[in-house]
Protein backbone atom coordinates (compact mmCIF):
# COMPACT_ATOMS: atom_id res chain seq x y z
CA UNK A 1 0.00 0.00 0.00
CA UNK A 2 1.32 3.58 -0.90
CA UNK A 3 -0.72 4.58 2.35
CA UNK A 4 0.45 4.30 5.99
CA UNK A 5 -1.03 1.91 8.25
CA UNK A 6 -3.11 4.24 10.26
CA UNK A 7 -4.86 5.88 6.81
CA UNK A 8 -5.29 2.95 5.48
CA UNK A 9 -7.42 1.68 8.35
CA UNK A 10 -9.40 5.07 8.75
CA UNK A 11 -9.90 5.02 4.71
CA UNK A 12 -11.21 1.28 5.67
CA UNK A 13 -12.82 1.64 8.81
CA UNK A 14 -14.94 4.49 7.25
CA UNK A 15 -15.94 2.18 3.96
CA UNK A 16 -16.80 0.01 5.79
CA UNK A 17 -18.79 0.91 7.99
CA UNK A 18 -20.45 3.05 4.69
CA UNK A 19 -20.77 -0.54 3.06
CA UNK A 20 -22.48 -2.06 5.97
CA UNK A 21 -25.03 0.44 6.14
CA UNK A 22 -26.02 -0.07 2.14
CA UNK A 23 -24.65 3.44 1.29
CA UNK A 24 -21.79 3.98 -1.13
CA UNK A 25 -19.80 7.27 -1.66
CA UNK A 26 -18.89 8.64 -5.05
CA UNK A 27 -16.66 11.76 -5.60
CA UNK A 28 -15.93 12.72 -9.22
CA UNK A 29 -13.39 15.30 -9.69
CA UNK A 30 -13.78 18.17 -11.52
CA UNK A 31 -10.23 19.95 -11.90
CA UNK A 32 -7.15 20.67 -9.54
CA UNK A 33 -7.10 24.73 -9.14
CA UNK A 34 -4.10 25.04 -6.89
CA UNK A 35 -1.13 22.00 -6.12
CA UNK A 36 1.65 23.54 -3.49
CA UNK A 37 4.35 22.39 -1.09
CA UNK A 38 3.49 23.75 2.19
CA UNK A 39 6.19 22.26 3.98
CA UNK A 40 9.46 19.83 3.65
CA UNK A 41 11.50 19.22 6.43
CA UNK A 42 13.67 15.72 7.56
CA UNK A 43 12.82 13.83 10.99
CA UNK A 44 14.78 10.81 12.16
CA UNK A 45 15.84 10.22 8.45
CA UNK A 46 12.40 10.72 7.62
CA UNK A 47 11.33 12.87 4.77
CA UNK A 48 7.84 14.63 5.09
CA UNK A 49 6.17 16.48 2.36
CA UNK A 50 2.96 18.07 3.02
CA UNK A 51 1.18 19.28 -0.20
CA UNK A 52 -2.30 21.40 -0.74
CA UNK A 53 -4.49 20.46 -3.19
CA UNK A 54 -7.55 22.72 -3.94
CA UNK A 55 -9.75 20.70 -6.53
CA UNK A 56 -13.43 20.89 -7.47
CA UNK A 57 -15.62 17.87 -6.94
CA UNK A 58 -18.95 16.90 -7.17
CA UNK A 59 -19.35 14.68 -3.68
CA UNK A 60 -22.22 12.38 -3.06
CA UNK A 61 -23.77 9.47 -0.69
CA UNK A 62 -26.34 7.09 -1.97
CA UNK A 63 -28.25 4.19 -0.73
CA UNK A 64 -28.50 0.71 -2.10
CA UNK A 65 -31.14 1.82 -4.06
CA UNK A 66 -29.11 4.66 -5.74
CA UNK A 67 -30.81 7.33 -4.46
CA UNK A 68 -29.00 10.20 -3.41
CA UNK A 69 -28.75 10.58 0.18
CA UNK A 70 -26.54 13.14 1.01
CA UNK A 71 -25.42 16.32 -1.64
CA UNK A 72 -25.72 16.41 -5.24
CA UNK A 73 -24.54 15.49 -8.76
CA UNK A 74 -24.77 19.02 -9.63
CA UNK A 75 -23.36 20.81 -6.45
CA UNK A 76 -19.70 21.36 -7.37
CA UNK A 77 -17.56 21.77 -4.31
CA UNK A 78 -14.27 23.48 -3.79
CA UNK A 79 -11.95 21.07 -1.66
CA UNK A 80 -8.95 21.61 0.22
CA UNK A 81 -7.19 18.87 1.25
CA UNK A 82 -4.01 18.71 2.32
CA UNK A 83 -1.78 15.60 2.60
CA UNK A 84 1.72 14.52 4.27
CA UNK A 85 4.04 12.45 2.28
CA UNK A 86 6.54 10.18 3.85
CA UNK A 87 9.43 8.16 2.61
CA UNK A 88 12.10 6.43 4.65
CA UNK A 89 15.52 8.07 3.54
CA UNK A 90 17.67 4.99 4.74
CA UNK A 91 15.42 2.36 2.38
CA UNK A 92 15.59 1.54 -1.27
CA UNK A 93 12.01 1.62 -1.76
CA UNK A 94 11.26 4.97 -3.82
CA UNK A 95 7.85 5.11 -3.29
CA UNK A 96 6.89 7.57 -0.76
CA UNK A 97 3.47 6.54 1.73
CA UNK A 98 0.81 9.16 2.75
CA UNK A 99 1.37 9.56 6.32
CA UNK A 100 -1.84 12.03 7.26
CA UNK A 101 -4.40 13.46 5.12
CA UNK A 102 -7.53 16.45 6.35
CA UNK A 103 -9.52 17.88 3.94
CA UNK A 104 -11.68 21.17 3.81
CA UNK A 105 -15.26 21.14 2.16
Amino acid sequence: FLLSDKIYQGFKDVNDKRKAQGKSLVTNIISFDEVCVMSANIDNNFALIAVKFISQQINYISNSQGDIIVGSKDEINQVEDIWTFKKDLKSNNPNWIVNNTDYNI
